[in-house]
């Protein structure tokens, strides 16, 4: 799933990545990578030399990958942005994630199926807000 963005919005294009979709990993045009219920298939280290701003978010009780790949993605990312030698400041500031419990689905109307239902984080506006803010140029390390 590739999310267009509005001229107004003035920023460098995103990508989004969903649990039905096998395609186009992040590459250096892309200032920020939205890596939602999947499993993390590509190399780190050159999205920490390209600067791409990741937000990783998974269902902590995913029946298809379980959380733990999602913080064993978040974690190789984290060294591959020291190795390239961001600081932990920097490293903060691009790499994010998030896995929410069971009742956090629920409040959303997800109560079962939530390998699925990680869906809904396209509809998270602070989720898409803060992917939406990043530019190429803002993310340079």
């Amino acid at each position: 799933m590739t999310i267009t963005i509005l001229p107004q919005w003035k920023c460098s294009p995103i990508w989004a990545k969903r649990e039905s979709y096998k395609g186009r990993k992040p590459n250096e045009q892309d200032a920020a990578y939205l890596h939602g219920a999947s499993q993390w298939d590509g190399d780190y280290a050159p999205i920490a030399e390209n600067g791409t701003a990741v937000y990783i978010f998974m269902a902590e009780h995913d029946e298809y990958y379980g959380s733990q790949r999602a913080w064993s993605a978040y974690n190789s990312l984290h060294d591959a942005y020291e190795e390239a030698g961001w600081s932990e400041e920097q490293i903060s500031n691009v790499l994010q994630i998030q896995t929410p419990n069971d009742e956090w689905f629920a409040q959303r109307g997800v109560t079962s199926n939530y390998h699925g239902g990680g869906n809904v984080v396209f509809g998270e506006d602070d989720v898409l807000n803060w992917v939406l803010s990043y530019t190429k140029e803002e993310n340079e390390s």
